[in-house]
């Protein structure tokens, strides 16, 4: 029985399954060892669609804020424009202008 448990080799895992052990016992045909090594390749997959899908979702959202800045910068650009032509034109009024008529 001792001359089986040191033919048997335990390895230690990392990441998700982090301090489990796996025993690989030369008496089975790995069975285990290939159940294990299934389940963390299916992991590392999953986990790499994931990033995937979080690159792209920081792609899209770096577009959204390329134009809101974008649109920002023109909104800012109109009321200056809108400013200076006020400030060289004084007869116009911004009060008539943006009246609205009512409606009978």
């Amino acid at each position: 029985m001792l001359e089986k448990q040191k033919k048997q080799k335990r390895i230690k895992t990392t990441g998700l399954l982090q301090g489990k052990e796996v025993t690989l016992n030369p008496s089975h045909n790995y069975r285990d060892f290939l159940s294990f090594l299934s389940r963390t390749s299916e992991s590392i997959y999953k986990t790499t669609v994931m990033i995937q899908q979080l690159e792209c979702e920081i792609t899209r959202l770096k577009c959204e804020i390329v134009a809101t800045e974008n649109e920002y910068k023109n909104l800012r650009q109109a009321a200056d424009d809108a400013s200076l032509f006020l400030t060289k034109n004084p007869s116009v009024s911004l009060k008539k202008s943006c009246q609205v008529s009512p409606h009978v």
